[in-house]
């Protein structure tokens, strides 16, 4: 199982650096927003590194 993490505003993946699980956590990089980009189609473009395949 795969765990994806945001960071909050003002930090980065290095955040997530010294958390010990037992399970795969990969931290997602904030993307720019396109010019008048809703929040919805942003996010639809954050999730796209998402692998559905498998258990998350």
């Amino acid at each position: 199982m795969k765990i994806y993490a945001i960071s909050g505003l003002g930090a980065d993946q290095r955040v997530f650096e010294h958390l010990n699980l037992d399970i795969e956590l990969i931290a997602l990089d904030w993307i720019t927003p396109h010019k008048n980009e809703s929040i919805k189609v942003y996010a639809k473009r954050l999730s796209e590194v998402i692998e559905t395949d498998d258990e998350f």
